[in-house]
């Protein structure tokens, strides 16, 4: 292998899903968790990846939806988290893809020609819920569930919606973004392609039917309010 896509945080859009797997061509692929929630579009969504990544990790709305259980996401999203989860989550999953998104892993350490990566959807020491950015990134943050500091070449994670690439303590830092729903600098989703050969990382972005999306999103929310708090998130008013 040589061009590993790393991508997180799909949260059902279908949309921008299409359109990254159009835009790059890869070797092998990883994602981050955070299949499903807020968008209209759970079970493509899951269909798509998992028939298209090489390996994916859980997120803490891909356990919510299984374990019937608080996602534990940020206070300004958590409303608009609850009600898409009962309501189009929950509803247009079958049985057998909210089983499938509970038996997701929770992290993957692995070797990928010769590169050592270790990849969580939050943090090493809170792999579900735990939320890292650059600024944060110290020894005892980095400390996994059980104590150790890490020794890998690359840390990936997702969760934060942020992209960024960062080196700490002979280590590079990485977070592709969301492929799905960005909240940093660009309004436009993001992914990363790790070339194993070269040892480099690129951060991308691309453009996705955002209509479409919009469409979508009134079909399955008739309530304005909800409507609104969905349209917003996906920066689409």
């Amino acid at each position: 292998m040589s061009r590993v896509l790393i991508a997180s945080d799909i949260h059902a859009n279908l949309e921008a899903a299409k359109n990254m797997f159009k835009e790059t061509s890869y070797d092998y692929s990883i994602f981050l968790g955070d299949l499903v929630d807020y968008g209209p579009k759970p079970s493509e969504t899951v269909q798509l990846f998992r028939d298209n990544f090489d390996e994916l990790i859980q997120g803490n709305h891909d356990y919510a939806v299984s374990h019937n259980s608080d996602d534990m996401c940020s206070p300004e999203n958590h409303e608009i988290s609850v009600y898409t989860r009962e309501n189009i989550t929950k509803k247009l999953m079958a049985k057998d893809e909210i089983t499938y998104v509970g038996n997701l892993k929770r992290s993957l350490v692995a070797e990928l020609d010769g590169v050592r990566v270790a990849c969580f959807h939050g943090k090493p020491s809170d792999p579900l819920f735990g939320y890292l950015y650059p600024w944060e990134i110290s020894s005892e943050k980095m400390r996994n569930d059980d104590g150790r500091l890490p020794t890998y070449d690359y840390v990936i994670v997702g969760h934060t919606h942020y992209q960024f690439l960062s080196q700490y303590d002979g280590m590079v830092f990485l977070n592709p973004g969301s492929c799905g729903q960005p909240r940093d600098r660009s309004h436009m989703p993001g992914y990363a392609i790790l070339d194993t050969r070269k040892n480099t990382v690129e951060l991308k972005h691309f453009n996705y039917d955002k209509f479409n999306l919009a469409r979508d999103l009134k079909l399955v929310i008739p309530e304005r309010k909800y409507l609104e708090m969905a349209l917003r998130l996906f920066r689409l008013i």
